[in-house]
């Protein structure tokens, strides 16, 4: 599936019941398991065109790039602790990730999307990985998995505490959970709206509900710290000059001179988390979480 080919299927003009079905025939015909086909057309939690957006700027992105480089080594640091680890990453997007990874890291992978856009979009990037179509709220497994991942994920959901229960569930004895979501309320912007985040976290409040959840913190740091007082200047300017954006591109937009400065900014960050230093500020929250050996 090429980006036109996203472009036309994630915003087209057909009904929901229509687009749900020619998803689902296109999914199993790749190979595709479609567990909850009743939602993977209603773009509740993420823009309709979202996933065409994201596939335009993901490899450009200095934020995507230093992500997947982050994740990735830390994902290589945990698949160390298992033999033969099983890996599940949830609300895999448009699998930038999961291609990422697919040659790097020693584990039987498996991505998840709950959309179709999305789970159709991955496949045509990494067709050697088994792919789900799933509602991250209704997770179907128990004991099945060594490490599961949700990267920006949980903001988008309403009931994340569900998810982590499911999560908790699906992990055997000693599995690891990663998520990384966007901290701090007061930080809220144009595009928390525009990509339909339920909120932005605390430390306290996610170490606290993975706590609930029955999960033990191993490890948790803020993310994005380089740059930090950047993004907050950005934000007093925008709401001094009351400006607002339309649109997810304006957010994307930028020249390559600026995502090779900002991405050098982003290598401070990478280098002390993956020394696992705890940092005490920055626009994203990062954490593993373990459920407890039997």
């Amino acid at each position: 599936m090429n980006n036109m080919d996203l472009r036309e299927w994630s915003v087209a003009d057909d009904g929901d019941s229509k687009r749900a079905t020619a998803g689902s025939d296109e999914a199993a015909a790749l190979g595709i398991e479609v567990i909850h086909e009743d939602v993977a057309t209603d773009f509740g939690s993420y823009p309709e065109d979202g996933f065409a957006v994201t596939e335009d700027f993901d490899g450009k992105s200095f934020w995507m790039r230093s992500r997947n480089r982050l994740f990735c080594s830390e994902l290589q640091e945990l698949v160390d602790d298992f033999a033969d680890p099983k890996f599940l990453e949830i609300g895999c997007g448009n699998g930038s990730f999961l291609k990422y990874i697919s040659d790097k890291v020693d584990a039987e992978i498996t991505g998840s999307e709950v959309y179709f856009a999305g789970v159709l979009a991955t496949q045509s990037k990494v067709g050697n990985i088994k792919l789900l179509q799933l509602d991250a709220t209704r997770i179907p497994f128990s004991a099945e998995y060594d490490i599961i991942a949700a990267f920006d994920v949980l903001e988008h959901i309403d009931d994340d505490e569900m998810v982590m229960a499911g999560v908790h569930q699906a992990l055997r004895s000693g599995g690891a959970f990663m998520i990384s979501v966007p901290q701090y309320q007061w930080m809220w912007r144009d595009l928390d709206d525009l990509v339909h985040h339920r909120r932005r976290y605390r430390k306290r409040e996610l170490t606290g509900k993975l706590v609930r959840a029955g999960f033990r913190v191993e490890y948790v740091t803020s993310h994005v710290f380089a740059l930090f007082p950047l993004m907050v200047l950005s934000r007093m300017i925008a709401k001094l000059y009351r400006r607002k954006a339309g649109s997810m591109r304006e957010f994307t937009e930028l020249s390559d001179t600026t995502n090779k400065i900002l991405g050098a900014f982003m290598r401070i960050d990478e280098a002390l988390i993956r020394r696992h230093v705890s940092l005490p500020f920055g626009g994203t929250l990062y954490a593993i979480a373990r459920k407890s050996a039997a």
